[in-house]
Protein backbone atom coordinates (compact mmCIF):
# COMPACT_ATOMS: atom_id res chain seq x y z
CA UNK A 1 0.00 0.00 0.00
CA UNK A 2 1.49 3.29 -0.84
CA UNK A 3 0.98 6.06 1.43
CA UNK A 4 -0.08 8.41 -1.28
CA UNK A 5 -3.04 6.02 -2.73
CA UNK A 6 -4.37 5.60 0.87
CA UNK A 7 -4.10 9.74 1.49
CA UNK A 8 -6.09 10.45 -1.73
CA UNK A 9 -8.68 7.57 -0.97
CA UNK A 10 -9.37 9.06 2.40
CA UNK A 11 -9.48 12.95 1.07
CA UNK A 12 -11.69 11.77 -1.72
CA UNK A 13 -14.16 10.41 1.03
CA UNK A 14 -13.77 13.79 3.23
CA UNK A 15 -14.22 15.67 0.52
CA UNK A 16 -17.77 14.18 -0.22
CA UNK A 17 -20.78 16.69 1.23
CA UNK A 18 -23.64 14.80 2.36
CA UNK A 19 -25.88 17.27 0.63
CA UNK A 20 -29.26 15.88 2.68
CA UNK A 21 -27.05 17.26 5.85
CA UNK A 22 -27.72 20.81 4.34
CA UNK A 23 -30.39 21.00 2.34
CA UNK A 24 -30.80 24.49 0.48
CA UNK A 25 -34.40 26.13 0.80
CA UNK A 26 -36.64 24.59 -1.59
CA UNK A 27 -34.52 22.21 -3.57
CA UNK A 28 -37.20 19.82 -3.59
CA UNK A 29 -36.55 18.94 -7.41
CA UNK A 30 -36.20 15.19 -8.58
CA UNK A 31 -32.93 16.30 -10.11
CA UNK A 32 -31.83 17.29 -6.27
CA UNK A 33 -33.19 14.50 -4.81
CA UNK A 34 -31.35 12.37 -6.63
CA UNK A 35 -28.02 14.02 -6.77
CA UNK A 36 -28.23 13.72 -3.22
CA UNK A 37 -28.87 9.90 -3.30
CA UNK A 38 -25.68 9.70 -5.78
CA UNK A 39 -23.20 11.72 -3.53
CA UNK A 40 -24.47 9.52 -0.40
CA UNK A 41 -23.85 6.18 -2.62
CA UNK A 42 -20.63 7.47 -3.58
CA UNK A 43 -19.96 8.31 -0.04
CA UNK A 44 -20.27 4.91 1.14
CA UNK A 45 -18.03 3.26 -1.73
CA UNK A 46 -15.60 5.94 -0.60
CA UNK A 47 -15.76 4.80 3.08
CA UNK A 48 -16.10 0.69 2.08
CA UNK A 49 -13.24 1.40 -0.44
CA UNK A 50 -11.25 2.77 2.29
CA UNK A 51 -11.57 0.68 4.89
CA UNK A 52 -10.51 -2.31 2.78
CA UNK A 53 -7.71 -0.89 2.24
CA UNK A 54 -6.63 -0.05 5.45
CA UNK A 55 -7.66 -3.48 6.71
CA UNK A 56 -6.18 -6.27 4.25
CA UNK A 57 -2.83 -3.41 4.04
CA UNK A 58 0.27 -6.20 3.90
CA UNK A 59 1.87 -3.23 5.77
CA UNK A 60 0.60 -2.66 9.50
CA UNK A 61 -0.86 0.97 9.09
CA UNK A 62 -1.27 3.02 12.68
CA UNK A 63 -2.94 6.45 13.42
CA UNK A 64 -1.78 8.40 15.91
CA UNK A 65 -2.64 12.32 17.57
CA UNK A 66 -0.17 14.49 18.50
CA UNK A 67 0.40 13.21 21.93
CA UNK A 68 1.78 9.79 20.29
CA UNK A 69 -2.03 8.09 21.07
CA UNK A 70 -2.95 5.32 18.76
CA UNK A 71 -6.47 6.31 17.14
CA UNK A 72 -6.86 3.38 14.41
CA UNK A 73 -4.75 0.38 12.96
CA UNK A 74 -5.39 -2.23 10.92
CA UNK A 75 -4.79 -5.95 12.09
CA UNK A 76 -1.73 -6.25 10.41
CA UNK A 77 -0.34 -3.40 13.01
CA UNK A 78 -2.17 -6.15 16.11
CA UNK A 79 -0.41 -9.23 14.43
CA UNK A 80 2.99 -7.59 13.96
CA UNK A 81 3.21 -6.07 17.31
CA UNK A 82 1.68 -8.84 19.44
CA UNK A 83 -1.12 -7.39 20.54
CA UNK A 84 -4.96 -6.97 20.30
CA UNK A 85 -6.53 -4.37 18.96
CA UNK A 86 -8.13 -3.21 22.08
CA UNK A 87 -4.60 -3.43 23.54
CA UNK A 88 -3.32 -0.83 21.17
CA UNK A 89 -5.27 1.46 21.24
CA UNK A 90 -4.39 2.42 24.82
CA UNK A 91 -0.89 2.74 23.82
CA UNK A 92 1.35 5.67 23.15
CA UNK A 93 3.13 5.03 19.67
CA UNK A 94 6.82 5.34 21.62
CA UNK A 95 5.61 2.10 23.96
CA UNK A 96 5.81 -0.10 20.99
CA UNK A 97 9.79 0.99 20.40
CA UNK A 98 13.15 -0.39 22.86
CA UNK A 99 13.28 2.89 25.02
CA UNK A 100 16.43 3.94 23.67
CA UNK A 101 14.63 4.84 20.81
CA UNK A 102 11.56 6.68 22.61
CA UNK A 103 13.11 10.46 22.30
CA UNK A 104 13.89 9.57 18.50
CA UNK A 105 10.25 8.97 17.94
CA UNK A 106 9.29 12.15 19.08
CA UNK A 107 11.18 14.01 17.53
CA UNK A 108 10.15 12.44 14.24
CA UNK A 109 6.45 13.07 14.84
CA UNK A 110 7.73 16.35 15.70
CA UNK A 111 9.19 16.91 12.05
CA UNK A 112 6.32 14.99 10.67
CA UNK A 113 3.35 17.35 12.35
CA UNK A 114 6.05 20.26 10.92
CA UNK A 115 6.75 19.32 7.74
CA UNK A 116 4.03 16.97 6.71
CA UNK A 117 5.72 14.34 5.61
CA UNK A 118 9.36 12.59 6.88
CA UNK A 119 11.68 10.13 4.25
CA UNK A 120 11.36 6.75 4.44
CA UNK A 121 13.16 4.85 7.75
CA UNK A 122 14.22 2.03 8.87
CA UNK A 123 13.82 1.14 12.85
CA UNK A 124 13.51 -1.54 15.64
CA UNK A 125 9.85 -2.31 16.80
CA UNK A 126 9.32 -3.89 20.21
CA UNK A 127 6.59 -6.88 20.43
CA UNK A 128 4.66 -7.15 23.67
CA UNK A 129 6.61 -10.44 24.36
CA UNK A 130 9.41 -7.91 24.14
CA UNK A 131 11.22 -8.90 21.53
CA UNK A 132 12.57 -6.59 18.57
CA UNK A 133 12.61 -6.27 14.97
CA UNK A 134 13.32 -4.52 12.13
CA UNK A 135 11.03 -2.27 10.77
CA UNK A 136 10.48 0.16 7.40
CA UNK A 137 8.14 3.30 8.39
CA UNK A 138 6.49 5.46 6.27
CA UNK A 139 5.15 8.70 7.78
CA UNK A 140 2.76 11.99 6.47
CA UNK A 141 -0.05 14.03 7.84
CA UNK A 142 -3.73 13.32 7.24
CA UNK A 143 -7.05 15.54 8.79
CA UNK A 144 -9.54 13.58 10.65
CA UNK A 145 -12.41 15.09 11.87
CA UNK A 146 -10.98 18.53 11.59
CA UNK A 147 -7.70 17.56 13.60
CA UNK A 148 -4.35 16.63 11.91
CA UNK A 149 -3.62 12.64 12.93
CA UNK A 150 0.21 11.19 11.74
CA UNK A 151 -0.74 7.80 10.31
CA UNK A 152 2.32 5.59 9.25
CA UNK A 153 3.14 2.73 7.04
CA UNK A 154 5.23 -0.12 9.08
CA UNK A 155 6.78 -3.04 7.55
CA UNK A 156 8.56 -5.68 9.18
CA UNK A 157 12.06 -5.94 7.50
CA UNK A 158 13.87 -8.27 9.48
CA UNK A 159 14.02 -11.02 7.15
CA UNK A 160 15.56 -8.54 4.35
CA UNK A 161 18.15 -7.46 7.42
CA UNK A 162 18.92 -11.29 8.07
CA UNK A 163 19.57 -11.91 4.22
CA UNK A 164 21.77 -8.88 4.07
CA UNK A 165 23.70 -9.70 7.29
CA UNK A 166 24.34 -13.06 5.75
CA UNK A 167 25.70 -11.63 2.17
CA UNK A 168 27.88 -9.10 4.01
CA UNK A 169 28.90 -11.92 6.06
CA UNK A 170 29.43 -14.10 3.09
CA UNK A 171 31.71 -11.46 1.53
CA UNK A 172 34.19 -11.09 4.85
CA UNK A 173 34.37 -14.39 4.50
CA UNK A 174 34.95 -14.48 1.22
CA UNK A 175 37.69 -11.72 1.99
CA UNK A 176 39.52 -13.18 4.61
CA UNK A 177 39.57 -16.89 2.11
CA UNK A 178 41.42 -14.76 -0.67
CA UNK A 179 43.82 -13.44 2.19
CA UNK A 180 44.43 -16.43 3.72
CA UNK A 181 45.23 -18.59 -0.01
CA UNK A 182 47.66 -15.97 -0.59
CA UNK A 183 49.21 -15.87 2.60
CA UNK A 184 49.17 -20.06 2.64
CA UNK A 185 51.12 -20.08 -0.48
CA UNK A 186 54.34 -18.25 0.68
CA UNK A 187 54.11 -19.58 4.33
CA UNK A 188 53.44 -22.90 3.28
CA UNK A 189 56.20 -23.03 1.17
CA UNK A 190 58.52 -22.18 4.10
CA UNK A 191 56.93 -24.11 6.63
CA UNK A 192 57.74 -27.45 4.13
CA UNK A 193 61.43 -26.27 3.48
CA UNK A 194 61.66 -25.78 7.23
CA UNK A 195 60.13 -29.70 8.25
CA UNK A 196 61.76 -30.96 5.46
CA UNK A 197 65.39 -29.78 6.43
CA UNK A 198 64.46 -30.28 10.07
CA UNK A 199 64.00 -33.99 9.02
CA UNK A 200 66.93 -34.47 6.68
CA UNK A 201 68.86 -33.74 9.66
CA UNK A 202 67.12 -35.28 12.70
CA UNK A 203 67.72 -38.83 9.64
CA UNK A 204 70.68 -37.98 9.80
CA UNK A 205 72.16 -37.42 12.92
CA UNK A 206 70.83 -40.31 15.31
CA UNK A 207 73.35 -40.46 18.13
CA UNK A 208 73.18 -36.88 18.76
CA UNK A 209 70.29 -36.86 21.39
CA UNK A 210 70.66 -33.14 22.13
CA UNK A 211 70.70 -31.92 18.44
CA UNK A 212 67.43 -34.33 17.93
CA UNK A 213 65.68 -32.97 20.47
CA UNK A 214 66.00 -29.54 19.04
CA UNK A 215 65.48 -30.57 15.58
CA UNK A 216 61.91 -32.50 16.53
CA UNK A 217 61.11 -28.75 18.73
CA UNK A 218 61.65 -27.26 14.94
CA UNK A 219 59.17 -30.04 13.57
CA UNK A 220 56.59 -29.73 15.96
CA UNK A 221 56.52 -25.92 15.66
CA UNK A 222 56.63 -26.43 11.49
CA UNK A 223 53.44 -29.19 12.19
CA UNK A 224 51.77 -26.87 14.31
CA UNK A 225 52.01 -23.74 12.30
CA UNK A 226 50.68 -25.63 9.28
CA UNK A 227 47.72 -26.63 10.92
CA UNK A 228 46.93 -23.03 11.89
CA UNK A 229 46.90 -22.10 8.30
CA UNK A 230 44.82 -24.95 7.61
CA UNK A 231 42.51 -23.83 10.07
CA UNK A 232 42.19 -20.37 8.97
CA UNK A 233 41.77 -22.02 4.96
CA UNK A 234 38.92 -24.31 6.15
CA UNK A 235 36.98 -21.49 8.14
CA UNK A 236 37.37 -18.97 5.85
CA UNK A 237 36.55 -20.50 2.61
CA UNK A 238 33.32 -19.75 0.78
CA UNK A 239 30.35 -22.53 1.50
CA UNK A 240 30.01 -24.18 -2.35
CA UNK A 241 28.19 -26.92 -3.02
CA UNK A 242 30.96 -29.52 -3.52
CA UNK A 243 31.58 -33.00 -2.57
CA UNK A 244 32.25 -33.74 0.66
CA UNK A 245 35.15 -35.97 1.99
CA UNK A 246 35.83 -37.54 5.13
CA UNK A 247 35.41 -35.74 8.29
CA UNK A 248 37.04 -36.72 11.71
CA UNK A 249 35.16 -35.81 14.71
CA UNK A 250 37.82 -36.16 17.15
CA UNK A 251 40.04 -33.96 14.58
CA UNK A 252 37.76 -31.31 14.92
CA UNK A 253 36.79 -30.73 18.25
CA UNK A 254 40.58 -30.50 19.17
CA UNK A 255 40.74 -27.89 16.35
CA UNK A 256 37.96 -25.91 16.85
CA UNK A 257 39.44 -26.03 21.06
CA UNK A 258 42.61 -24.65 19.39
CA UNK A 259 40.96 -22.15 17.44
CA UNK A 260 38.99 -20.67 20.44
CA UNK A 261 42.32 -20.77 22.87
CA UNK A 262 43.15 -17.35 22.29
CA UNK A 263 39.86 -16.97 24.19
CA UNK A 264 39.79 -19.35 26.75
CA UNK A 265 43.03 -19.43 27.72
CA UNK A 266 44.84 -15.91 27.46
CA UNK A 267 41.83 -13.58 27.26
CA UNK A 268 40.74 -15.17 30.22
CA UNK A 269 44.01 -15.64 32.19
CA UNK A 270 44.23 -11.61 31.89
CA UNK A 271 41.00 -11.04 33.19
CA UNK A 272 41.78 -13.30 36.09
CA UNK A 273 39.08 -16.07 35.06
CA UNK A 274 40.30 -19.91 34.97
CA UNK A 275 38.65 -21.96 32.19
CA UNK A 276 39.17 -24.86 31.30
CA UNK A 277 38.45 -26.94 27.80
CA UNK A 278 38.90 -30.81 27.53
CA UNK A 279 38.63 -33.05 25.09
CA UNK A 280 37.53 -36.70 25.98
CA UNK A 281 37.88 -38.66 22.47
CA UNK A 282 36.87 -42.11 23.04
CA UNK A 283 35.58 -44.05 20.32
CA UNK A 284 38.39 -45.69 18.13
CA UNK A 285 36.26 -44.85 14.50
CA UNK A 286 34.45 -41.05 14.50
CA UNK A 287 34.79 -40.37 10.66
CA UNK A 288 31.69 -39.26 8.82
CA UNK A 289 30.77 -37.94 5.58
CA UNK A 290 30.65 -33.99 5.66
CA UNK A 291 32.20 -30.83 5.20
CA UNK A 292 35.30 -29.65 7.58
CA UNK A 293 34.58 -26.37 7.67
CA UNK A 294 30.87 -26.22 8.39
CA UNK A 295 31.25 -28.38 11.34
CA UNK A 296 34.28 -26.44 12.38
CA UNK A 297 31.88 -23.26 12.33
CA UNK A 298 29.51 -25.48 14.36
CA UNK A 299 31.57 -26.58 16.90
CA UNK A 300 33.19 -23.00 17.28
CA UNK A 301 29.88 -21.64 17.76
CA UNK A 302 28.88 -23.67 20.69
CA UNK A 303 32.24 -23.28 22.34
CA UNK A 304 31.74 -19.50 22.55
CA UNK A 305 27.79 -19.94 23.85
CA UNK A 306 29.67 -21.65 26.51
CA UNK A 307 32.18 -19.43 27.18
CA UNK A 308 29.54 -16.64 26.96
CA UNK A 309 27.67 -18.58 29.95
CA UNK A 310 30.68 -18.73 31.77
CA UNK A 311 31.40 -15.03 32.78
CA UNK A 312 33.40 -16.76 35.86
CA UNK A 313 34.87 -19.37 34.74
CA UNK A 314 34.75 -22.98 34.56
CA UNK A 315 35.03 -25.98 32.67
CA UNK A 316 33.39 -26.74 28.83
CA UNK A 317 33.83 -30.81 28.37
CA UNK A 318 33.91 -31.99 24.59
CA UNK A 319 33.67 -35.63 23.97
CA UNK A 320 32.65 -38.38 22.06
CA UNK A 321 31.07 -41.74 21.66
CA UNK A 322 29.46 -44.35 19.85
CA UNK A 323 25.87 -43.45 19.44
CA UNK A 324 23.35 -45.80 17.58
CA UNK A 325 25.44 -46.42 14.57
CA UNK A 326 26.99 -43.38 14.52
CA UNK A 327 28.56 -40.63 16.64
CA UNK A 328 27.23 -38.46 19.31
CA UNK A 329 29.29 -35.73 20.33
CA UNK A 330 28.65 -33.36 23.32
CA UNK A 331 29.45 -29.96 24.26
CA UNK A 332 28.70 -29.01 28.03
CA UNK A 333 29.34 -26.52 30.65
CA UNK A 334 28.47 -25.72 33.80
CA UNK A 335 27.37 -22.26 33.01
CA UNK A 336 24.23 -20.24 34.09
CA UNK A 337 21.77 -22.74 31.69
CA UNK A 338 19.12 -21.76 30.14
CA UNK A 339 15.28 -21.51 31.20
CA UNK A 340 12.23 -23.75 29.18
CA UNK A 341 11.24 -20.56 27.39
CA UNK A 342 14.69 -20.32 26.24
CA UNK A 343 14.85 -24.01 25.74
CA UNK A 344 12.24 -23.99 23.39
CA UNK A 345 13.28 -20.94 21.26
CA UNK A 346 16.95 -21.65 20.95
CA UNK A 347 16.98 -22.46 17.66
CA UNK A 348 14.72 -19.47 16.12
CA UNK A 349 16.85 -17.79 13.90
CA UNK A 350 17.71 -14.05 15.63
CA UNK A 351 17.02 -15.35 19.13
CA UNK A 352 19.40 -14.19 21.28
CA UNK A 353 20.18 -14.36 25.29
CA UNK A 354 22.83 -11.99 24.69
CA UNK A 355 21.66 -8.65 24.12
CA UNK A 356 23.01 -9.10 20.90
CA UNK A 357 21.36 -10.21 17.26
CA UNK A 358 22.82 -13.11 15.26
CA UNK A 359 21.89 -16.62 13.94
CA UNK A 360 23.19 -18.22 17.00
CA UNK A 361 22.06 -21.53 17.59
CA UNK A 362 20.00 -21.67 14.21
CA UNK A 363 23.29 -21.59 12.55
CA UNK A 364 24.34 -24.88 14.17
CA UNK A 365 21.08 -26.17 13.75
CA UNK A 366 21.31 -25.71 10.02
CA UNK A 367 24.97 -27.73 9.84
CA UNK A 368 23.72 -30.22 12.02
CA UNK A 369 20.76 -30.81 9.54
CA UNK A 370 22.37 -30.42 6.35
CA UNK A 371 25.06 -33.56 7.88
CA UNK A 372 21.80 -35.39 8.07
CA UNK A 373 22.21 -35.43 12.13
CA UNK A 374 19.93 -34.08 14.75
CA UNK A 375 20.78 -31.74 17.89
CA UNK A 376 19.36 -31.84 21.40
CA UNK A 377 19.81 -29.06 24.51
CA UNK A 378 19.65 -30.41 27.99
CA UNK A 379 19.86 -27.53 30.47
CA UNK A 380 17.88 -26.09 33.49
CA UNK A 381 18.69 -22.46 35.02
CA UNK A 382 22.10 -21.97 36.59
CA UNK A 383 22.72 -26.00 36.37
CA UNK A 384 24.41 -25.07 32.94
CA UNK A 385 23.96 -26.37 29.39
CA UNK A 386 24.62 -29.71 27.05
CA UNK A 387 24.23 -29.81 23.82
CA UNK A 388 24.33 -33.26 21.81
CA UNK A 389 24.80 -33.79 18.05
CA UNK A 390 24.56 -37.42 16.65
CA UNK A 391 25.66 -37.93 13.44
CA UNK A 392 24.85 -41.07 11.35
CA UNK A 393 27.24 -43.16 8.69
CA UNK A 394 30.53 -43.68 10.14
CA UNK A 395 32.93 -44.32 7.34
CA UNK A 396 36.31 -46.11 7.46
CA UNK A 397 39.74 -44.41 6.81
CA UNK A 398 39.69 -45.53 3.47
CA UNK A 399 43.30 -45.14 2.43
CA UNK A 400 44.51 -43.62 4.94
CA UNK A 401 47.84 -44.73 6.65
CA UNK A 402 48.91 -43.66 10.25
CA UNK A 403 51.89 -41.88 9.89
CA UNK A 404 55.24 -43.84 10.66
CA UNK A 405 58.05 -42.66 12.60
CA UNK A 406 59.99 -39.96 11.63
CA UNK A 407 63.37 -41.26 12.62
CA UNK A 408 63.29 -44.10 10.08
CA UNK A 409 62.88 -43.10 6.05
CA UNK A 410 61.96 -45.47 3.45
CA UNK A 411 65.18 -46.02 1.13
CA UNK A 412 64.12 -48.29 -1.03
CA UNK A 413 62.49 -46.86 -4.10
CA UNK A 414 63.18 -46.98 -7.15
CA UNK A 415 62.02 -44.79 -10.72
CA UNK A 416 62.70 -42.12 -11.96
CA UNK A 417 61.11 -38.51 -10.89
CA UNK A 418 60.32 -35.03 -12.16
CA UNK A 419 60.05 -32.16 -9.69
CA UNK A 420 58.34 -29.00 -11.00
CA UNK A 421 58.05 -25.97 -8.56
CA UNK A 422 59.25 -22.53 -8.97
CA UNK A 423 60.33 -21.84 -5.32
CA UNK A 424 63.83 -23.17 -5.45
CA UNK A 425 64.50 -24.12 -2.13
CA UNK A 426 60.91 -26.47 -2.23
CA UNK A 427 62.25 -27.49 -5.06
CA UNK A 428 65.52 -28.24 -3.69
CA UNK A 429 64.22 -29.78 -0.68
CA UNK A 430 61.99 -32.19 -2.49
CA UNK A 431 64.56 -33.56 -4.64
CA UNK A 432 66.51 -33.96 -1.98
CA UNK A 433 63.77 -36.64 0.40
CA UNK A 434 63.18 -38.37 -3.08
CA UNK A 435 67.02 -38.91 -3.59
CA UNK A 436 67.04 -40.26 0.39
CA UNK A 437 64.28 -42.48 -0.61
CA UNK A 438 66.16 -43.73 -3.94
CA UNK A 439 64.93 -42.18 -6.17
CA UNK A 440 66.63 -40.57 -9.69
CA UNK A 441 65.19 -37.14 -9.43
CA UNK A 442 65.32 -34.46 -12.32
CA UNK A 443 64.36 -31.04 -10.70
CA UNK A 444 62.95 -27.71 -12.69
CA UNK A 445 62.29 -23.91 -11.54
CA UNK A 446 59.81 -23.27 -14.19
CA UNK A 447 57.12 -25.16 -15.40
CA UNK A 448 57.70 -24.86 -19.72
CA UNK A 449 60.92 -26.17 -18.67
CA UNK A 450 60.06 -28.95 -16.85
CA UNK A 451 57.77 -29.99 -19.78
CA UNK A 452 60.58 -29.77 -22.29
CA UNK A 453 62.60 -32.19 -19.95
CA UNK A 454 59.60 -34.25 -19.46
CA UNK A 455 59.24 -34.59 -23.94
CA UNK A 456 63.18 -35.61 -24.49
CA UNK A 457 63.54 -37.90 -21.17
CA UNK A 458 61.92 -40.62 -19.70
CA UNK A 459 60.08 -40.67 -16.26
CA UNK A 460 57.85 -42.66 -13.88
CA UNK A 461 56.41 -39.85 -11.76
CA UNK A 462 55.58 -36.24 -12.22
CA UNK A 463 55.40 -33.69 -8.87
CA UNK A 464 54.44 -30.55 -9.63
CA UNK A 465 53.56 -27.26 -7.49
CA UNK A 466 49.85 -25.80 -7.92
CA UNK A 467 51.00 -21.83 -8.22
CA UNK A 468 53.19 -20.83 -10.30
CA UNK A 469 54.12 -18.29 -12.96
CA UNK A 470 52.88 -18.60 -16.46
CA UNK A 471 51.28 -22.22 -15.73
CA UNK A 472 49.37 -23.70 -12.71
CA UNK A 473 49.62 -26.95 -12.02
CA UNK A 474 46.51 -28.23 -13.45
CA UNK A 475 48.03 -27.02 -17.13
CA UNK A 476 51.16 -29.49 -16.38
CA UNK A 477 48.98 -32.02 -15.62
CA UNK A 478 47.10 -31.74 -18.42
CA UNK A 479 50.22 -31.84 -21.24
CA UNK A 480 52.31 -34.57 -18.79
CA UNK A 481 48.78 -36.48 -19.53
CA UNK A 482 48.88 -35.81 -23.30
CA UNK A 483 52.33 -36.48 -23.78
CA UNK A 484 52.12 -39.70 -21.99
CA UNK A 485 48.76 -41.04 -19.92
CA UNK A 486 50.32 -43.63 -18.38
CA UNK A 487 52.73 -41.47 -16.41
CA UNK A 488 50.88 -40.31 -13.41
CA UNK A 489 51.22 -36.65 -11.66
CA UNK A 490 51.22 -35.84 -7.84
CA UNK A 491 50.17 -32.00 -7.36
CA UNK A 492 51.96 -30.61 -3.90
CA UNK A 493 49.86 -27.20 -2.66
CA UNK A 494 49.05 -25.18 0.04
CA UNK A 495 45.66 -24.53 -1.38
CA UNK A 496 44.54 -28.08 -1.28
CA UNK A 497 40.96 -27.01 1.17
CA UNK A 498 40.07 -25.43 -1.78
CA UNK A 499 40.30 -27.96 -4.22
CA UNK A 500 37.26 -30.47 -5.09
CA UNK A 501 37.20 -33.86 -6.28
CA UNK A 502 35.67 -33.07 -9.43
CA UNK A 503 38.29 -30.58 -9.86
CA UNK A 504 40.94 -32.84 -9.32
CA UNK A 505 39.41 -36.08 -11.53
CA UNK A 506 39.18 -33.60 -14.56
CA UNK A 507 42.93 -32.60 -14.19
CA UNK A 508 44.12 -35.96 -13.84
CA UNK A 509 46.07 -35.48 -10.93
CA UNK A 510 46.98 -38.83 -8.79
CA UNK A 511 46.99 -37.43 -5.48
CA UNK A 512 46.98 -33.94 -4.39
CA UNK A 513 49.51 -33.63 -0.97
CA UNK A 514 49.44 -30.69 1.47
CA UNK A 515 52.05 -28.17 2.14
CA UNK A 516 54.11 -28.56 4.25
CA UNK A 517 54.17 -32.12 3.50
CA UNK A 518 56.57 -33.87 5.19
CA UNK A 519 58.86 -36.18 4.41
CA UNK A 520 57.11 -39.58 5.21
CA UNK A 521 53.85 -38.36 3.68
CA UNK A 522 55.91 -37.84 0.38
CA UNK A 523 57.80 -40.87 0.26
CA UNK A 524 54.96 -42.86 1.17
CA UNK A 525 52.42 -41.25 -1.42
CA UNK A 526 55.53 -41.71 -4.17
CA UNK A 527 55.76 -45.20 -3.26
CA UNK A 528 51.76 -46.22 -3.24
CA UNK A 529 51.63 -43.90 -6.45
CA UNK A 530 53.98 -46.08 -8.46
CA UNK A 531 52.59 -49.41 -7.50
CA UNK A 532 49.32 -48.78 -8.28
CA UNK A 533 51.01 -47.24 -11.72
CA UNK A 534 52.67 -51.07 -11.62
CA UNK A 535 49.68 -52.66 -11.34
CA UNK A 536 47.62 -50.83 -13.78
CA UNK A 537 50.42 -51.46 -16.29
CA UNK A 538 50.32 -55.30 -15.20
CA UNK A 539 46.45 -55.89 -15.51
CA UNK A 540 46.77 -53.91 -18.81
CA UNK A 541 49.56 -56.40 -20.45
CA UNK A 542 47.63 -59.68 -18.79
CA UNK A 543 44.06 -58.18 -20.62
CA UNK A 544 46.68 -57.77 -24.24
CA UNK A 545 47.85 -60.94 -23.79
CA UNK A 546 44.25 -62.89 -23.11
CA UNK A 547 42.92 -60.99 -25.71
CA UNK A 548 45.71 -62.02 -28.31
CA UNK A 549 44.99 -65.56 -26.71
CA UNK A 550 41.03 -65.49 -27.42
CA UNK A 551 41.61 -64.29 -30.83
Amino acid sequence: VNLEVLWAIYNFETSVVTCKDRPERGSTTLHRTRALEQHAVRLEQSEEKYRTVFAQANDAIEVVDEDGRFIDCNQKACEMFGYTREELLSKRLWEVVPPEFRDGIRARMTRVMEGGSEPLCEAIGLRKDGTRFAVEVNSGVIELEGRRRIISFVRDITERKRLEEELQQGRKLQALGQLASGVAHDFNNALTVILGRAELLSSAAPDAAASRRDLEIIEKAASAAGKTVKRLQNFARKREDRPRGEVDLNDCLHEAAEMVRPRWKDQAEMNGVVIEVGVDARPRRTVIQGERAELQEAFINLLNNSLDAMPEGGRISLSTEDWAGGVRVCVSDIGKGMTPEERERAFDPFFTTKGDEGLGLSMVYGIVERHGGEITIASEAGAGTSIRLIFPHIAERAGIQDRPDADILPSDGSGRILVIDDEEDVADLVGDLLRLGGYEVAVANDPREGLSRFRSETFDLVLTDLGMPGMMGWQVAWEVKELNSGVPVILITGWAVELDEKQIAESGVALVLEKPVQAKELLHAVRKTLREKGEDSANLIAKDVGSGLTS
